[in-house]
């Protein structure tokens, strides 16, 4: 399992911070003068093309198109010339980029068409994140490329470590070159009709800047437009309009000569601020070249005299243009050969066979899956080995005269897979049930972190008390802080907390949204009289805010077993769970749950089992409940019980006719 220093080592290396001068490690103070100047980190700028090839640039052999502010960096500052994606495709390779983990251990391995829209997980720590924790302010402006499409969810740029978004969140959105809204932040911000997405994430990134550049901190920029990716929209093809191309053609020539002129821009931006000599700048790209929508990367010799374009696994659609610039950091007209990161690389192949390749050294390793299984025997894969220091274009295939190559390369791609790559925990999470906040700081890295405290915020006039230790003189490589916070709030009203860690390096900030429980039972109560935390496929009263009639507690469905009725209770269809709150006031539970008449004279198809827990642990689960079988008689001692479920699941993978009540549902109270 990797180390936090692990991540971010191989965070750095994706972006060929590797090569550079090592970066303090420390976190800066908000020191002024020269020698806060001197003391603080440098600003970082990537800037991450999407599909731009290694010979689509000027300072990589493009004779065709310009790109006069890029090349310009590559001869102030360092090109390297065996630069790889992680993989052939964008999503995983953005992945990898911002989580260090190549493709055979990162979440997201491959794009939506070939597996669903993926994305990032609690887990996935990026570069950003470690950034942020250490000082940095971060902003992401252009194409994330995870799912879904939504605010509060996890794999959100403002989850994994950006404080500032503006752009695209999902895959398909960023095909879109003319949306109708792009987001900023947690929310959908409309754009004006005819607006050109590139232009005007460009814009907010040099916002960015200006807003950043005097500090106290440093910051992190990760500009990523979408192009020169298909489609080849464009308003105007400039210098490229006389050409007797085809338009898409010209219009991609002209996105990558826009792309050059924002590269440019922000490098003016810099200068004009003063700061771009604390400033190192990185210019890549996610994979190889497109050939879509009537583009002819052979006419623009996009691969330069490299095999293959974006979706396979030969060099020219994964290894890709890096630059690296940084004035009074790194000397001019500077090249490396090193390869930059390592590959494994994985992905779906061209004629959708699972493919993966690997470099070591100067082998190269292709192999090919008979169909989409990566787990049949290694004999039936077709492998392919490329010595790159001799044939760089992949040309001549030596696997038959190095079997012992071959089968080392194997022994390492099997290796480098994992189904599922557990990672240490790093960083704060906050969490809320209603009555506590859980802070918990984790220490992912490989050394001792001192000096450790953790405090909530909460709106005026609540309270947080802590039941544990909130403070620690050193927590362990390893080791984590967790502390529960009981909260008081007046009312029942939502609100924002906050939580924040500090330690000797870092400073954590995490938030979430307090819903203070309903009171508890003061008496012997139905739970249908009764407020509840959260309900889901409940019928009758139990949506009474939500559907059927918005019905009063106990004005709902009447609720009969073999003909017989009874007063009070939810009713609810599989699989469904009602919270209620007893606070730890309560004494008994007691209920009957099973298929009512309701369901059973519609059909007898109705299979349900009843399942009873506690904050957490599983007091009771009935046997298969069916109209035949009638209701089961529930008795339970719920004494401490402060969240009480009532579970309803399917039984029979039907879940047609499956609704279940829980008839006279009721708690008793000390």
């Amino acid at each position: 399992m990797p180390s936090r220093r692990h991540l971010l080592a191989g965070s750095a290396a994706a972006a060929g911070l590797a090569a550079l001068p090592q970066l303090p490690v420390a976190a800066p103070a908000a020191a002024g003068g020269a020698e806060g100047a001197a003391q603080r980190p440098p600003n970082l700028v990537v800037v991450l093309a999407d599909d731009l090839g290694h010979g689509d640039l000027g300072a990589y052999g493009q004779k065709l198109i310009t790109t006069p502010r890029i090349d310009r960096l590559a001869a102030e500052g360092l090109r390297f010339t065996d630069a790889y994606a992680a993989a052939a495709v964008c999503a995983p390779s953005r992945a990898a980029l911002l989580t260090g983990l190549h493709t055979g251990h990162a979440a997201v391995r491959a794009n939506p068409d070939s597996g669903g829209q993926g994305a990032l997980r609690d887990g996935d720590t990026t570069v950003a994140e470690v950034l942020r924790a250490r000082g940095y302010r971060t902003g992401l402006f252009g194409k994330w490329g995870f799912g879904p499409e939504a605010a509060d969810q996890p794999s959100h740029p403002g989850a994994r470590g950006f404080e500032e978004f503006y752009g695209y969140i999902d895959h398909g959105h960023a095909h879109e070159y003319y949306p109708a809204h792009l987001w900023h932040n947690a929310a959908e911000e409309p754009v004006a009709a005819g607006t050109f997405a590139p232009e005007a994430i460009a814009a907010r990134a040099l916002d960015f800047i200006d807003a950043h550049a005097a500090g106290p901190d440093p910051f992190l920029l990760f500009l990523t437009p979408n192009l020169p990716h298909a489609p080849s929209d464009i308003p105007d093809v400039g210098p490229y309009a006389s050409r007797s191309w085809s338009a898409s053609n010209k219009a991609h020539a002209a996105q990558i000569s826009l792309l050059d002129a924002q590269v440019g821009a922000v490098v003016d931006r810099l200068r004009a601020h003063g700061i771009a000599e604390r400033t190192v700048v990185l210019v890549a790209s996610d994979n190889g070249p497109h050939e879509e929508g009537g583009v002819d990367p052979d006419l623009f010799d996009a691969n330069g005299p490299l095999r293959g374009y974006k979706r396979n696994l030969y060099e020219g659609g994964v290894r890709v243009p890096l630059i690296a610039w940084a004035p009074g950091r790194i000397a001019a007209g500077t090249t490396s050969s090193r390869p930059t990161p390592p590959l494994p690389a994985q992905d779906a192949g061209r004629a959708k066979r699972v493919a993966e390749a690997v470099r070591q050294d100067r082998w190269k390793g292709v192999r090919f899956a008979p169909a989409r299984d990566r787990l049949v025997p290694d004999a039936q894969w077709q492998f392919e080995l490329y010595d790159l220091a001799a044939d760089p274009g992949e040309q001549y295939d030596v696997a038959a005269a190095n079997p012992s190559v071959v089968a080392s390369l194997t022994t390492l791609l099997r290796s480098s897979w994992a189904d599922a790559y557990p990672r240490r925990a790093w960083g704060l999470t906050l969490t809320s049930d209603g009555v506590t906040l859980t802070t918990r700081l984790a220490n992912g890295t490989a050394r001792a972190w001192t000096d450790v405290r953790v405090e909530p915020a909460v709106p005026a006039g609540w309270t947080a008390v802590p039941a544990g230790p909130a403070t620690a003189a050193s927590l362990a490589p390893g080791a984590t802080l967790t502390t529960v916070w009981t909260v008081t709030a007046p009312g029942t009203a939502a609100g924002p907390v906050s939580a924040t860690a500090t330690t000797s390096e870092f400073r954590f900030t995490a938030a979430t949204r307090f819903t203070p429980l309903p009171a508890p039972p003061t008496a012997d109560s139905y739970l249908s009289d009764l407020p509840w935390v959260s309900a889901a496929n409940g019928w009758g009263p139990v949506e009474r805010d939500r559907s059927n009639g918005r019905k009063e507690a106990g004005d709902g469905t009447p609720i009969a077993f073999g003909g017989v009725t009874y007063p009070k209770g939810p009713g609810v269809h599989a699989p469904s769970e009602v919270v209620y709150h007893l606070g730890g006031r309560a004494d008994r539970f007691t209920a009957l749950v099973g298929i009512d008449d309701f369901s059973k004279n519609q059909s007898a198809a109705g299979a349900t089992r009843a399942v009873v827990r506690a904050d957490g642990r599983t007091l009771l689960t009935t046997g298969t409940l069916t109209a035949a079988t009638g209701p089961v008689a529930l008795d339970l001692d719920v004494r401490g019980v402060r969240l009480l479920h009532l579970l309803v699941e399917d039984a029979n993978g039907n879940s047609a006719f499956d609704h279940t009540s829980w008839a006279r549902a009721r708690v008793t109270v000390r």
